[in-house]
């Protein structure tokens, strides 16, 4: 027999007018190490994690107030961008400074203080200031080697890490906006309460930038808009404290019948770094890389639309534990067919990374929506991979995976307003092969979670409204692996070969 461990992540929401407030509990066991992670014993006083916030939105001269946790972006990433990015394949930048609310229990990709948002005419002015606890490796010495972000504390060495470690983030955008133009100067510092970042960890990628104490940025970002307002030009510059300099400039062009088109150069120098992620470029992190992307969509006769999409990039540096510079091209073509109430698409998508890796992967997905609310989803996908080998100077024979996915969901008007069961079988040959399929999540409006080794994953999420203003989410997750005996790593390592996971989210709004 093997062991099943089950992790139970249960959240609590409460709100009074415009203030929604949430407190969050996380509870894991992992069966049979351990007797599992009590909301209350001698090591834990309370829930693993609170969250709250006030956020009003009016029309006047004060468009925001934020008080608790908070969302921001300003100009095009390149010091922080706290909105969705789903790469750049797919992202959309348009610009400018954002403040958004932060329905989360994750503990990062938010900031804990005060924002507002001014706009007076054609002139605005966004101001916040955030001071966060996080969890984080703290040396004997009191640098910080490793940021924590599960979120859990079920072992010593997780309550160890538990809010070692403070961010302190400060920051303003004062923008234009006229009938063509917009334009934004924006300003950020950081720092960690007089603590070391180190460099090995918190600064990865970036080779030649030492150790860190505090950090800062500046820049001016814009768009013009050309014609009718179909091209348009936009771009950032940025400057760090320590005089690295980072560049995006992007145009844009769309037409009804000749397609949208997209261009977006950018030069991050290799001693530029940001803390904050969700930057236009690869992986989403601003630092020592260049590149040049392109991707572009047609709508054609029939109801089909076809996208293409290219990235040209590298670094000036190595990074990511490499011995040399990053040089590759990494290209997705999908085409999708929409016709009620059958659509499908088949996505191919490859990588070149010179003496690296190089891989293609290839995927068809089929949807059969009905009258009465509910929608059939099947995928099917395949990839191929291949590593260089630099002692051997020459390519390793190749490895791969493929899998099938399927999904039954139903969305509704009243009580039962989501409810999805789905299934993925999956057989990959290593983790570099492992494959992503999108599922719900009470964490996200969706999880695109990777799987990896040979086995099965199922699920079933529910999103129930009982009463007016109240949601109710929850998520079951079985994974079963048949080709190991322990499933995650680190503090998440399980013995055993299935984990099962219970997601359960109350909002009040």
């Amino acid at each position: 027999m093997h062991a099943i461990p089950i992790v139970v992540r249960r959240g609590v929401a409460a709100c009074d007018g415009a203030m929604p407030r949430r407190i969050v509990s996380r509870s894991a066991s992992r069966l049979p190490r351990i007797g599992g992670e009590p909301a209350f014993n001698s090591f834990n006083k309370g829930f693993d994690s609170y969250s709250a916030h006030l956020f009003v939105e009016g029309r006047g001269a004060l468009r925001a107030v934020a008080l608790g946790d908070y969302r921001v972006g300003m100009g095009y990433g390149l010091l922080i961008n706290q909105s969705a990015f789903m790469g750049m394949a797919y992202a959309d930048p348009r610009g400018g400074a954002k403040l958004r609310r932060a329905f989360t229990y994750a503990e990062d990709n938010f900031l804990r203080g005060a924002a507002a948002s001014l706009n007076e005419g054609r002139w605005s002015l966004t101001a916040f200031f955030s001071r966060k606890g996080v969890d984080a490796t703290v040396t004997d010495d009191g640098a910080i080697r490793s940021f924590y972000q599960t979120g859990l504390h079920r072992t010593d060495a997780e309550l160890a890490r538990r809010h070692a470690a403070v961010t302190t983030t400060s920051g303003a955008s004062a923008g234009y906006r006229g009938e063509r133009l917009r334009l934004g100067l924006n300003i950020l510092h950081v720092h960690w309460g007089g603590r070391r970042l180190l460099r090995a960890t918190g600064t990865k990628g970036i080779a030649s930038l030492t150790d860190l104490e505090r950090i800062s940025h500046l820049s001016a970002d814009y768009s013009y808009l050309f014609g009718g307002g179909e091209a348009e030009a936009f771009g950032e510059l940025a400057r760090a404290s320590n005089g690295a300099v980072g560049l995006i400039q992007g145009v844009r062009y769309s037409h009804r019948l000749a397609g949208n088109y997209m261009l977006v150069g950018r030069y991050l120098q290799e001693d530029y770094w940001s803390h904050y992620t969700g930057a236009y470029a690869h992986y989403s992190r601003p630092g020592n890389e260049w590149g040049l992307m392109g991707k572009a969509q047609w709508t054609l006769r029939g109801r089909w639309m076809l996208r293409a999409f290219a990235d040209y990039y590298g670094s000036f540096v190595p990074r990511y534990n490499r011995r040399e510079n990053t040089e590759a091209v990494s290209w997705t073509v999908e085409g999708e067919k929409a016709t009620a109430p059958f659509s499908w698409s088949c996505r191919l998508r490859g990588l070149a990374d010179r003496d690296y890796r190089r891989c293609v992967a290839l995927r068809l997905r089929g949807r059969y929506a009905f009258d009465n609310g509910w929608g059939l989803t099947a995928s099917a996908q395949i990839a191929r991979n291949q590593s260089y080998d630099s002692s051997a100077d020459a390519w390793q024979a190749a490895t791969g995976g493929k899998s099938l996915a399927l999904r039954a969901d139903y969305r509704g008007a009243k009580l039962l307003r989501v409810w999805s069961v789905d299934a993925a079988a999956f057989d990959t040959d290593a983790f570099a092969d492992r494959l992503y399929e999108a599922v719900y999540n009470p964490r996200y409006a969706y999880a695109s979670a990777y799987f990896y080794g040979r086995g099965v994953r199922l699920g079933v999420f529910v999103r129930l409204a009982p009463i007016v203003h109240i949601e109710v989410e929850s998520r079951l997750h079985h994974l079963l692996r048949r080709d190991a005996e322990t499933i995650g790593t680190d503090g998440e390592l399980i013995r055993g070969q299935a984990r099962t996971q219970l997601f359960v989210t109350v909002r009040y709004r």
